[in-house]
């Protein structure tokens, strides 16, 4: 069965098993996050809303959905189906009829028709026409588009800002993007001026998580032979390559490879949460998932376990709750690891 939802990790929730959670009721009082989550209905499962206390907002009537974005959430009545949008009180605001659509981000949401991508905005109006190879959403004002083999950038209204020329692109983030000019990595301004030279040893291989890092917090990760640190917004290093990885900064911290360990360093480089991990991910609302002897659990700003290993699978928390996998069952876990919802797939 095909899957699609924002973090795809959460196919095991929306599509597989049966939910478990006996204070559930079908009352509602206006929630400001609602979560996609699957139930058991006449021999499939269906995917509908649950809010942040784990009541049913929205019923279980859909193939497969999103979350919310916008006040919009991309949903799929029925398998084989076209891709539509609904409102929080689960009635269809833009008809289904995209091959493919996916989240609103600043007005806009991008969507196929025909074999191509283009823009709607929150009304469905096509405001930018199927036209490109890939997209992306828009970021600070830009978004990365793929026509003839080469990325570019578009405004708002889909005039080309930035020419397509690129071999890859990423998009904008703290007023700069990466982007490949043959074998090299650089960065450009929103205007598509150079600001760091195509100077930059591309990622290792397609399975780097950063196959074009972004400035985040100021820093960018950065390959020096087989090792990674940190540069700066004037292409220096701000952090020495001696990491065997490294992923992004957040929260004003980032994992890092030293030795056969994965520890967490601050922006200065220096090493604030020991090497005592075999993976680790960013932080996120304070937690970041950890993983040991091939479990997941979560654990704060000073390194301490918060949530022990007890996962197969855990996900960065989001407007408090994290989707994780263990075993035969799946959910949503708050931040002291207790279950919102839980749905049992075997």
């Amino acid at each position: 069965m095909t899957v699609r939802i924002a973090v795809l990790l959460w196919s095991a929730l929306v599509f597989s098993g049966a939910v478990v959670h006996p204070s559930l009721s079908c009352a509602r009082k206006s929630p400001v996050k609602l979560f996609p989550v699957s139930a058991k209905q006449g021999g499939a499962y269906r995917v509908g809303f649950i809010d942040s206390t784990g009541k049913i907002a929205i019923d279980f009537r859909f193939y497969s959905a999103e979350p919310f974005s916008e006040g919009l959430a991309r949903v799929k009545v029925n398998r084989g189906g076209k891709d539509g949008y609904i409102d929080d009180t689960g009635n269809i605001a833009i008809a289904p009829q995209f091959e493919w659509a996916f989240p609103f981000r600043a007005g806009r949401a991008k969507v196929r028709m025909g074999g191509k991508w283009g823009y709607i905005d929150r009304s469905g109006r096509m405001v930018i026409e199927p036209s490109f190879d890939e997209s992306d959403n828009f970021y600070e004002g830009l978004a990365r588009v793929k026509v003839a083999g080469k990325w570019g950038y578009i405004d708002s209204s889909g005039e080309f800002v930035i020419a397509a020329q690129f071999e890859s692109a990423n998009r904008f983030s703290e007023g700069l993007a990466c982007v490949q000019k043959g074998d090299r990595l650089g960065y450009i301004d929103k205007v598509g001026k150079w600001v760091i030279p195509p100077r930059m040893e591309t990622m290792s291989s397609r399975t780097d998580s950063l196959l074009l890092p972004n400035f985040v917090e100021g820093l960018a990760v950065a390959r020096k032979g087989n090792q990674y640190g940190y540069i700066n917004k004037k292409g220096l290093f701000a952090v020495d390559a001696y990491f065997r990885s490294a992923q992004t900064f957040s929260d004003g911290l980032a994992p890092v490879g030293i030795g056969s360990r994965v520890g967490y360093i601050n922006r200065a480089g220096a090493v604030v949460i020991e090497p005592r991990f075999d993976a680790a991910g960013v932080f996120s609302e304070g937690l970041a998932a950890v993983e040991r002897d091939g479990r997941w659990g979560y654990v704060d700003r000073s390194g301490r376990i918060v949530i022990g290993f007890e996962f197969d699978t855990a996900t960065p928390f989001t407007d408090g709750f994290a989707y994780t996998i263990s075993g035969g069952s799946s959910g949503y876990v708050n931040r002291t690891g207790q279950y919102l919802w839980r749905t049992d797939y075997k």
